[in-house]
């Protein structure tokens, strides 16, 4: 099963960095969600006042470098931002010949608690690991937090460069939601961080915002 699910969107999952005057410095993921070259991925890893490149990598199904010294890299642009949702759509400049399958989006109303969900992303990616990784748990509860905002939790410890993957689900292998980050029992005391979110002890309890977020930003371009 996780082999077909990383088989339908491991092509359209992209490692986002931004581009200085010497080199390009990694941000975390996203993934194409339209054929005219919308890439999902969450607020708090995007500045718009950079300039943000899209790379593709290997989808792990031949053996690809660890570390990447030289990338080809997509420019994208930032056209809607939801930093309260923690969701953001960017558009590839040029048109690549976007491969994106049909009928992507999950309903995270009608999915249950204890359902298989899985991941794709990049975690450690500022830390040298230029590696599509997939990974997979259970939903665990589906919550809103203090800010109102749907959240779905699972049980995968999450790193940094995995905020912006999606959030699959097995059963439909549909996106049902954008990872945002882990939680963190220390609050704002200390900790590490995801982007700009503090992490706290070691935890696998993890957070995807609802992709009806990102469904609204899509719609907000047609």
């Amino acid at each position: 099963m996780y082999r077909e699910l990383n088989k339908r969107f491991a092509g359209a999952v992209f490692m986002l960095a931004k581009k200085t005057e010497t080199n390009v410095e990694f941000l975390g993921t996203g993934f194409l969600v339209s054929r005219q070259g919308h890439i999902m991925t969450c607020s708090h890893i995007i500045n718009p006042i950079d300039s943000i490149v899209a790379i593709k990598v290997g989808d792990g199904q031949t053996f690809n470098p660890m570390t990447l010294t030289r990338v080809n890299f997509y420019e994208v642009t930032l056209v809607q931002n939801d930093a309260q949702h923690d969701v953001a759509l960017l558009k590839l400049k040029s048109d690549i010949g976007a491969q994106v399958p049909d009928d992507i989006f999950g309903d995270t109303d009608q999915i249950e608690c204890g359902s298989s969900v899985a991941l794709i992303g990049f975690p450690f990616g500022d830390r040298g690991l230029h590696v599509q990784t997939i990974a997979h748990g259970i939903l665990s509860s589906k919550v809103i937090d203090s800010s109102n905002v749907k959240l779905l939790q699972f049980d995968c410890m999450i790193h940094e460069g995995n905020s912006g993957s999606p959030l699959l689900d097995l059963r439909t292998n549909k996106i049902i939601g954008i990872v945002t980050n882990r939680f963190n029992p220390l609050g704002g005391g200390g900790g590490i961080s995801i982007g700009n979110r503090q992490l706290g002890v070691d935890t696998n309890i993890s957070y995807a915002a609802s992709i009806e977020y990102g469904i609204e930003l899509l719609e907000n371009e047609k």
